[in-house]
């Protein structure tokens, strides 16, 4: 079962991590997931999701930002990922290469495999109602 948490249960919790920013391009994986999200590829079916600003400071300032004030959603598994509203569109959601909507919150997937660790912008409104299981809070907050 899916649990939610804000960023203070979740600190609480022991699912908050810290991030190397020089490193978030440094494998073949990061740059292959950092390209699928920053141009249009052509092998991507399905949901797929485009940083506004190509720019990589920007993209290492949206995980170190949702690694710092973001929600933590914690799957089935037991794997945490980070949610930041960022309260602006930073990218847009395609379906099939079919515009869907515009993005406007960050996603930060594995973030405790260093090797691993990427984001993506999400729509805000697929978030929409979930509280923090452990204080009731609106989330994202």
């Amino acid at each position: 079962m899916r649990r939610n948490f804000c960023w203070r249960c979740a600190a609480a919790e022991g699912y908050l991590a810290s991030v190397d920013p020089n490193a978030l391009l440094g494998t073949s994986y990061q740059l292959e997931k950092f390209i699928k999200h920053h141009a249009t590829p052509t092998w991507v079916t399905g949901v797929n999701s485009l940083f506004s600003d190509p720019a990589t400071v920007t993209y290492v300032n949206y995980v170190t930002t949702t690694l710092a004030s973001g929600s933590v959603a914690v799957d089935d598994s037991g794997n945490p990922s980070f949610v930041w509203y960022a309260g602006k569109t930073v990218g847009l959601t395609y379906d099939n290469k079919v515009f869907r909507c515009p993005s406007d919150a960050v996603k930060v997937v594995l973030p405790h495999k260093k090797a691993r660790i990427h984001a993506y912008p999400v729509p805000v409104g697929d978030l929409a109602a979930a509280r923090c299981d452990k204080c009731g809070v609106p989330i994202p907050a």
